[in-house]
């Protein structure tokens, strides 16, 4: 029963290859209840969204809510890769209020407002996934218990059952139910905030750091150091650092855990250090003078990034500011480069050549922007004069399918399948380059910058898909022309089925299943050879013709070999005992 159970889980998610950031097992959990919505009687618009935590499609045909409400799957009901399903008391009722949401309507039953758990599990009965929910009694969110919120996820991680990881929806509907106003998002990206939203103030000190060293900020804003671990101190008098404005100290090192804030009223670069770690420990805080002719309205990203029939931006040299979800990486070693997104999907550049503003580009993070609208050779960008972070660890839109670059693709996250490189001697691995693909019939321009991980890996060969932040490098008018792709990373370029079924049938990997060494035979030449997870994480890499590896220190469960080949990428699955 246990290699039955195994392979199952196997074919669950063998057709998924691409890395996931999620940590655990679960290939999808419980991410929104809608437990107690503001209604008299009858409560219809209860329901429970899944989110997929794979690169997979999902056919959870035979699945069942084993707890909270009954129901079982039919063979139809298919959860999309990094997708969502939503099941409702009354799907009707559902899509009357929440735009015209689908939902698959549950048998029978209904959520308790006091509180109760609600699971799913596979046909074999294993539980999937479950989560124990509680009114407001029991400290859970007063907005979600008949207030007209849903409880949401802030953060999409397996371990659901932490209660600080639920807050109430703050996706306001405009619908409004004995005198309450709906709020939910059931299909969409949660938008719950759990916890305190971080504070653009705010500098972390740890063993042996301050994050971000450098911070950016108005005349009379206050700083706080949140002191989390060792035993530290800020110091930045003028005694130690004569060119600072004024002086500013925490005192002595103490042990942590407390918090030293100081308002900083004249405006210039101040330096601080820690005494007892000054080599290693050191920050600065940039203090912008307050200009009171200079504004910045806030504006959304969709009324700053049009361009008119010339391709020149509508908007140029406007002063505003905007926030967005970041996209992507840092394109530039120096400075800043990067890509926001917001909610209806319009994107744009980030730029400036000099300063980062103390800020460490991860794809999730909600920044706030101040600056002056630019356009460098065709590419609608924003000038940045200020930033900060907003919250952590959003969700972030699934690449779009496009089949040419253009206007519309311009900081958009999006996809070309069935690509080939069309000239091979075109990549430059480790450095910034050009390559012209193509999918037999349209050429298109996909640019790999040196800071991602991508430009370190070989060339593809074979047919592929690749995934990237649309660009553009026009340099005159009208910018009409010069159409990029900048893929992120290296997980965003990937074989093709066709290519990867053709190698898979060459190689036979023995035993299986394995508890210490496993064998690979082939005939091709094999490059590399990586062993992934169920979740799509590559936990061993070896370079050369490989044929024997050592499982000993593997987890037991489902993994998959892809062995990288000079004729293109295949997959193997096998289980480890």
């Amino acid at each position: 029963m246990k290699h039955m159970l195994t392979f199952f889980l196997c074919a669950f998610t063998l057709v998924g290859m691409a890395q996931n950031p999620h940590s655990g097992t679960n290939p999808f959990i419980i991410s929104e209840i809608m437990y107690n919505p503001p209604e008299s009687g009858d409560d219809s618009l209860e329901y429970i969204e899944i989110t997929s935590l794979v690169s997979v499609e999902l056919n959870l045909g035979g699945y069942f809510f084993s707890a909270g409400v009954i129901d079982t799957f039919t063979s139809d009901v298919v959860l999309p890769a990094n997708g969502t399903l939503v099941f409702a008391k009354n799907a009707s009722a559902l899509k009357n209020v929440f735009n015209g949401v689908n939902a698959r309507q549950w048998k029978t039953g209904a959520l308790k407002n006091g509180g109760e758990e609600v699971a799913i599990s596979n046909p074999n009965g294993f539980v999937v996934t479950n989560v124990t929910y509680g009114s407001s009694s029991a400290g859970w969110p007063a907005e979600a218990d008949g207030n007209g919120a849903s409880l949401e996820l802030c953060e999409l991680t397996p371990d659901i059952n932490d209660q600080s990881k639920w807050s109430y929806s703050r996706s306001n509907t405009g619908i409004i139910i004995n005198g309450k106003e709906v709020a939910g998002s059931p299909g969409a990206p949660n938008t719950a905030e759990c916890g305190g939203v971080v504070n653009p103030n705010t500098v972390v000190v740890r063993d042996f750091s301050f994050t971000p060293a450098e911070i950016t900020i108005q005349e009379g804003e206050t700083v706080t150091w949140d002191f989390q671990e060792g035993h530290h101190n800020v110091n930045g008098t003028q005694s130690t650092f004569p060119s600072n404005p004024a002086s500013f100290k925490s005192g002595e090192p103490s042990p942590a855990p407390f918090t030293y804030s100081f308002t900083f009223n004249v405006p210039g670069d101040y330096s601080y250090q820690c005494d007892p770690h000054s080599t290693i420990m050191r920050g600065k805080v940039h203090v912008i003078p307050n200009n009171p002719t200079v504004t910045y309205p806030v504006r959304t990203i969709g009324q700053i990034s049009t361009v008119d029939s010339d391709g020149k931006a509508d908007s140029l040299d406007v002063l505003c500011e905007v926030k967005g979800i970041i996209y992507g990486v840092n394109m530039r070693a120096t400075g800043l480069s990067a890509t926001i997104i917001d909610a209806n999907r319009d994107g744009i550049g980030l730029f400036n050549s000099k300063k980062d503003f103390g800020y460490n580009v991860n794809e999730g993070d909600e920044v706030v922007v101040r600056g002056k609208v630019d356009q460098y050779n065709g590419l609608t960008q924003i000038a940045v004069d200020t930033m900060w972070l907003s919250s952590s660890n959003n969700s972030v839109f699934d690449p779009r399918v496009v089949t040419a670059l253009d206007e519309s693709t311009e900081s958009d996250l999006v996809v070309l399948s069935n690509m080939t490189l069309k000239d091979p001697n075109e990549w430059q691995k480790g450095k910034t380059f050009n390559a012209t693909i193509t999918d037999g019939t349209n050429d298109y321009t996909m640019r790999v910058v040196n800071v991602t991980t991508l430009s370190n890996s070989d060339a593809p060969s074979g047919a592929f898909t690749i995934i990237g932040l649309g660009g553009q490098f026009d340099s005159s008018s009208p910018y009409t022309e010069g159409y990029q792709l900048l893929p992120r990373k290296l997980e965003d370029l990937k074989p093709v089925s066709s290519v990867k079924d053709a190698i898979s049938n060459q190689v036979r990997v023995f035993p299986n299943p394995t508890s210490g060494q496993l064998f690979i035979a082939s005939k091709l030449n094999i490059q590399k050879i990586d062993i992934v997870n169920s979740i799509g994480k590559i936990v061993v890499s070896k370079s050369g013709n490989i044929h024997i590896l050592n499982t000993q220190n593997l987890q037991p469960g489902c993994y998959w070999l892809m062995v990288t080949t000079e004729n293109g990428v295949g997959v193997k699955n096998f289980i480890k005992q």
